[in-house]
């Protein structure tokens, strides 16, 4: 069975896709350095609740790194990076997406 959603009710932009059952995806990147700074990234598009975060690592050294998410809302989420090479900290990012309902 094959299922086709017509992509002219799918709205796009940057970082962002609403679908018309009102399911938001929303994505970015976000770069912070490593132990120091928290980033609160701003939604392209606000959701109707709290979503789900997910974030990743883009890599470390020796496998000492890790994102962690903090604060969520409907309009941001506080993300953390840490990293820590022989006490070196480095500019390092981190991939965030976030699902949800935009209606």
């Amino acid at each position: 069975m094959k299922i086709q959603i017509p992509t002219a009710s799918i709205e796009s932009g940057k970082g962002y896709v609403k679908f018309p059952d009102g399911t938001l995806i929303c994505y970015g990147q976000v770069t912070a350095l490593a132990k120091k700074d928290n980033i609160l990234w701003e939604f392209p598009i606000p959701f109707i609740k709290e979503p789900i975060v997910l974030a990743t690592h883009q890599w470390s050294y020796e496998n000492k790194g890790s994102v962690t998410v903090g604060k969520l809302t409907k309009e941001n989420v506080g993300i953390h990076i840490y990293d820590d090479y022989n006490g070196i900290n480095l500019d390092r990012q981190a991939f965030v997406s976030a699902i949800g309902r935009w209606k």
